[in-house]
């Protein structure tokens, strides 16, 4: 889950999983009508999040992380979006 300062919070799914995902996404508060990106197995998830936050106009900023994600999901942040400060 994405939610940028401005503009509709969105989701970034695996497309095998994309069903589950919107199951799961429906109980919570962003409900049945979530936007969800999804990213085939050759695609970049990373490549996703740029593109949903491009889609709102973020195209510059901070991002935060919530603190137990892995290095390796930052890191591929970090490289598909160069111009944000971390």
């Amino acid at each position: 889950m994405v939610i940028p300062q401005r503009g509709e919070p969105f989701f970034v799914s695996p497309a095998f999983e994309e069903d589950r995902a919107r199951e799961q996404i429906a109980k919570g508060p962003a409900g049945a009508s979530a936007h969800v990106l999804k990213w085939q197995e050759d695609d970049s998830p990373y490549e996703k999040v740029a593109f949903g936050l491009k889609e709102r106009g973020v195209l510059t900023g901070h991002i935060g992380i919530e603190e137990t994600v892995e290095f390796v999901f930052s890191d591929g942040l970090a490289k598909a979006l160069p111009r944000r400060a971390w």
